[in-house]
C-alpha cells in the first residue's frame, strides 16, 4: 500500500503544508483459530509548514490475532523502529526509552451490526517526546448498516 504518493501540498496566501510519503508491505497467515501478521511501514520524504524537514522512519510490526468464539478476538503485537531520522530532531531512537519497542494487548467484539475493537499499546513516539514509557489506549465503533 501507497499512501501519498504523489506527495499531498497546499499553499495559502499565508502558509504551506506537505506531508511525508507511506509505504506499507503486509503479509497474513491464518493458522487454525490464530492469524499471524508481519508489516514493514517505510515513512518518508519532506513534510512541515512554511520551514519543510525531512524525515526517514521504518517500522516493523508483528502480531497475532486468536479467535476465542465466534463474535470474540484476542490480540497481541510489536512494534519496533528500526530506523527514526528527522531533519530537525536528528536520530529519534537512541532518545526513546528502554525498551524501545512498543508493545499492544487488544481485544475485538463482532455483534451482529457491531463491531468494538479496544486496545492499550506502548507508545514509542510519546515515550521520546515524554522521555518515560507511555501507554495509549484507543477503542473503535463499527456499525453497519
Amino acid at each position: 500500500m501507497f499512501k501519498n504518493l504523489i506527495g499531498f501540498s497546499f499553499k495559502s496566501e499565508y502558509s504551506g503544508f506537505s506531508a511525508p510519503k507511506y509505504a506499507t508491505l503486509a503479509l497474513a497467515h491464518a493458522i487454525g483459530q490464530a492469524t499471524l501478521s508481519l508489516d514493514s511501514e517505510l515513512i518518508y520524504g519532506r513534510f512541515g509548514g512554511d520551514s519543510k524537514q525531512s524525515t526517514t522512519i521504518w517500522f516493523l510490526r508483528g502480531g497475532v490475532e486468536y479467535r476465542l468464539a465466534r463474535y470474540l478476538r484476542l490480540r497481541a503485537g510489536l512494534v519496533y523502529p528500526v530506523i527514526a531520522k528527522t531533519s530537525a530532531a536528528g536520530n529519534l531512537k537512541e532518545d526513546i526509552p528502554w525498551p524501545g519497542t512498543g508493545a499492544s494487548l487488544g481485544m475485538g467484539l463482532n455483534l451482529d451490526r457491531f463491531d468494538i475493537d479496544l486496545a492499550f499499546y506502548g507508545d514509542p513516539a510519546a515515550s521520546y517526546v515524554e522521555q518515560s514509557p507511555r501507554l495509549g489506549v484507543t477503542g473503535t465503533l463499527t456499525v453497519k448498516f
